[in-house]
């Protein structure tokens, strides 16, 4: 999974700390992964830590293509879920006052 991960990379970022102690980011872009993306269209990234670092010379977190979710999935998952679910139950209103008055008289004030 690691060297998939690396063909789809794009970039990486190191997180640095400057001499004044501030923090900031390096970043670095192929830039010939991301002419294959250019349009007319908008590029959109996400960037996830690196779990595998070891060493201060591999990147804190890696930068990818993101890529459209297909939403429509997700709903037919969620649909079917639905349909599976056990049917609801009839509640009896009368029955239910009547244990609520029940138990508030049993209450000692």
């Amino acid at each position: 999974m690691e060297n998939e991960n690396k063909k789809r990379s794009v970039g990486a970022i190191w997180i640095r700390k400057s001499k004044a102690g501030d923090k900031y980011m390096n970043l670095s872009l192929d830039r010939e992964q991301i002419e294959t993306k250019l349009g007319d269209e908008k590029i959109k990234l996400i960037a996830f830590i690196n779990k595998h670092k070891e060493t201060d010379n591999q990147p804190d977190l890696t930068i990818y293509f993101s890529e459209p979710r297909d939403y429509t999935k997700d709903n037919e998952k969620f649909d079917n879920w639905v349909k599976k679910a056990p049917p609801k139950k009839e509640v009896d209103l009368e029955l239910v006052d009547r244990k609520v008055e029940e138990a508030v008289e049993d209450i000692p004030f």
